[in-house]
């Protein structure tokens, strides 16, 4: 089987895609004292979504992981860190409903990933 294409993220829906301006400033000001407002935080919970469905692509794909389970990178680490974000954005309603987002994430990147598998047998 030739090399599958990366995961098109444009192709994938994020909780993150709900996010607004308000929503951001009224979860965190800090980041909007400035001249220079900082989307640093949520770039980082957009890059961890993104992390967790590359993940998810690239098992389905049977690849190696492209984020190897140490720290950080380890998938229950990434979903910790998800919880407390989609919280503090008013993204979800506690551990589980995030876990229902991040596995709706995963599920979206795994059919895409199928798409370059072929049809089943």
């Amino acid at each position: 089987m030739p090399d599958a294409p990366p995961i098109d993220f444009s192709r994938l829906t994020f909780p993150t895609d709900k996010l607004t301006v308000a929503a951001i400033r009224a979860a965190d000001a800090r980041h909007f004292t400035s001249d220079k407002p900082s989307f640093d935080a949520i770039a980082g919970t957009m890059e961890t979504e993104r992390m967790l469905a590359r993940k998810a692509y690239a098992k389905a794909l049977r690849q190696p992981d492209p984020y190897p389970d140490s720290g950080f990178t380890h998938r229950a680490a990434l979903v910790d860190a998800l919880v407390g974000e989609y919280k503090t954005y008013g993204l979800s309603t506690g551990p589980k409903h995030t876990r229902e987002l991040i596995r709706g994430i995963e599920a979206a990147a795994t059919e895409q990933a199928q798409e370059h598998l072929g049809p089943r047998r």
